[in-house]
């Protein structure tokens, strides 16, 4: 009875998707409408799946629920595994890691009972690239070195060379460069062997990303060009404008940002023909921050608003997808359910011919048509619930992204609109009144237009670092830092306007365990608290500066005497949709992007911030650093 039921199954998918044979698939689906042997039936489904999979349909979550369908129905060992393997595959480009690690468990169950050494190999590999996606790198190791000697054992090369590069990449994540590098060699000998010049590129690329995290930029460098030099010869436009971006990224890393932005833009013509948005999304953002670098503000405005777009692009492309699965899922269980209303007709049927069994059948149909619904029902609801909590954060990502677009607008709006109109009264009064004006007068005027040029300068850097730090997907570089030499830093660099203010500035530092951060980051953070303490600190003043250990953390306490915060207004400093104009009445409020990237930064080292304060008495910063283990 349930092969009868795959059979009116697969026909009636074959109607509904019937055409002349004209393509691959639908010659196989001819033959799958025109046989009864399942094992036949599943094997050619398999390829269909395949060419869909290749063609990136829409068409093969539906392909890909009819083989599920077969897999308990068919005795071919060796076509249950393919099935399992592609099922892996397909759920793993999808992000569904979970799902693809159940298949790949199943099919690496069945070839060691069918004795496969080569597909057990597979699925060993395929299993460490789950395990590898879920950031589980310890366990992905474990089935990457099984992979490794069964390829070994049956003499794939390909497969070895593939399975050697993914060690690498786990030994890379996992810091142990020694080993990385090892096994990056032994993929890129085998690779040269056989003349696969593409791997070699991908090779070369990986190993120049452990020279990066290194700082050994000359051999990045050498690594990279070669690779470039492979792409440019085998012509694959996707992989060159991905190579050329990253040269461009190397460039700007090592300050030659006129090299940069011209590798970029080779990169970005590359993208932008072929629509290959995550590259453009990666590029712009890269060109942005060159063209930032050396001065060119207005083209890093409009290069971050093509980041914005590509962003926005690749968002609602993700939208699209999402939408054309659920379609999918709907047709599919649209199709069942026919099926059991065409089992149900064929009972009834047989009721009509034996009436003696009428009550047996009757009950029968009416319990497993309540479990077939409810089982309907359980998947649907499953479904909606996931779609709904994908919904709840796509909406969260909205309202963060409009509260970042209404603080972006409002400082445009306001900050830089009071210093462009300073100018313009400025300039417009020595244009009316030049020579009608004392040295005194126009050495006044001269300095308020310093004044103002100094501001906007500072505003465009602010937003800059801003929309660089929220687009930025790089990691961070940790590493172990001894905090008392941040410190001695900061003061150094803040000592000036202490002084210009008669601040007394009081270090009290000592030697503690080094903590574990991003050094410019967590530079960046105390330097930033401690301008504001002097900027809010009344002249004559006194900021306090003491480090202790505490809990298996270092501490940061950063003291001040001066106008302090109002206990409501503490809970807005971080927050990117709160108005800072509203904060405190002093003349030296500011955009308050300055806290905004303290709080992103400090989010991103591990670093937590209190904060405390008392209107008129002073405000206090508590940083607390975590130290490695």
């Amino acid at each position: 009875m349930k092969k009868t039921l795959i059979i009116i199954l697969i026909s009636i998918s074959f109607v509904c998707v019937s055409k002349a044979y004209n393509t691959p698939v639908d010659s196989l689906e001819h033959l799958v409408s025109s046989s009864a042997d399942l094992n036949k039936i599943a094997l050619w489904k398999l390829e269909i799946c395949k060419i869909q999979c290749q063609e990136s349909t829409n068409d093969k979550s539906k392909s890909l629920d009819e083989l599920h369908l077969l897999l308990n129905l068919i005795d071919n060992e060796d076509t249950y595994i393919k099935i399992c393997l592609l099922s892996g595959s397909v759920y793993r480009s999808s992000g569904q890691y979970e799902d693809a690690l159940k298949y790949d468990l199943l099919g690496l169950k069945h070839t060691e009972k069918n004795k496969d050494v080569l597909l057990e190999a597979k699925a060993l590999n395929n299993i460490g690239i789950d395990f590898y996606r879920s950031q589980n790198i310890n366990k992905a190791l474990e089935y990457y070195l099984f992979a490794e000697k069964k390829y070994i054992e049956v003499g794939d090369a390909s497969g070895t060379g593939d399975c050697y590069n993914n060690i690498a990449m786990a030994y890379d994540d996992l810091q142990k460069v020694d080993s990385a590098l090892f096994y990056y060699e032994k993929a890129q000998n085998i690779f040269e062997e056989h003349n696969n010049k593409d791997a070699i590129s991908d090779i070369l690329n990986n190993k120049a990303g452990v020279y990066y995290k290194n700082g050994d930029f000359e051999k990045c460098f050498e690594l990279i060009m070669k690779s470039l030099e492979i792409q440019e010869e085998l012509g694959n436009e996707n992989k060159l404008a991905y190579t050329l971006i990253n040269i461009g990224t190397l460039y700007y890393s090592i300050g030659e940002y006129e090299k940069a932005i011209e590798y970029e833009k080779r990169g970005l013509s590359i993208a932008e023909k072929n629509h290959s948005y995550p590259h453009l999304r990666f590029g712009y953002k890269s060109l942005a921050n060159a063209y930032a670098e050396i001065g060119d503000y207005q083209k890093a405005f409009l290069t971050q608003i093509k980041y914005e777009a590509a962003n926005d692009t690749i968002f609602n492309q993700d939208m699209a997808q999402a939408i054309s699965e659920m379609q999918t899922k709907y047709e599919t269980e649209k199709i069942a359910q026919q099926v059991k209303l065409l089992q149900t007709e064929n009972k009834l049927a047989d009721i009509q011919i034996n009436k003696g069994r009428i009550l047996i059948f009757g009950f029968f149909i009416v319990i497993v048509m309540g479990f077939v619904i409810a089982i309907i029902l359980i998947r649907q609801n499953k479904f909606k619930s996931r779609l709904n909590k994908n919904l709840e954060s796509k909406n969260m990502e909205l309202n963060l992204l409009n509260a970042t677009k209404n603080k972006f607008f409002a400082i445009v709006s306001h900050d830089i609109k009071n210093p462009l109109s300073g100018f313009k009264a400025i300039t417009s009064s020595l244009d009316e009144s030049f020579s009608e004006m004392s040295e005194g007068d126009i050495k006044k005027y001269i300095k308020l237009l310093r004044n103002s040029s100094d501001q906007l300068n500072e505003l465009l850097k602010g937003l800059l670092s801003w929309g660089a730090l929220l687009s930025s997907n790089k990691e961070i570089n940790l590493k172990e830092v001894q905090l008392s030499e941040i410190i001695d830093k900061i003061v150094k660099f803040v000592n000036i306007d202490s002084v210009a203010k008669e601040i007394e500035l009081i270090v009290n530092t000592c030697e503690l365990p080094k903590v574990y951060v991003d050094e410019n980051m967590l530079l960046t953070i105390v330097r930033n608290i401690v301008s504001n303490a002097i900027k809010f600190t009344h002249p004559g003043g006194q900021i306090t500066i003491n480090l202790y250990h505490e809990n298996n953390r270092n501490i940061v306490l950063i003291q001040d005497n001066g106008i302090g915060i109002e206990q409501e207004d503490i809970n807005k400093l971080f927050r990117i949709d709160a108005d800072t104009k509203t904060i405190g009445n002093s003349k030296d409020k500011g955009a308050g992007l300055g806290l905004i990237l303290v709080k992103e930064m400090a989010n991103r080292c591990n670093i937590e911030i209190d904060v405390r304060s008392e209107f008129g008495k002073g405000t206090e910063f508590v940083l607390s650093v975590p130290v490695k283990k």
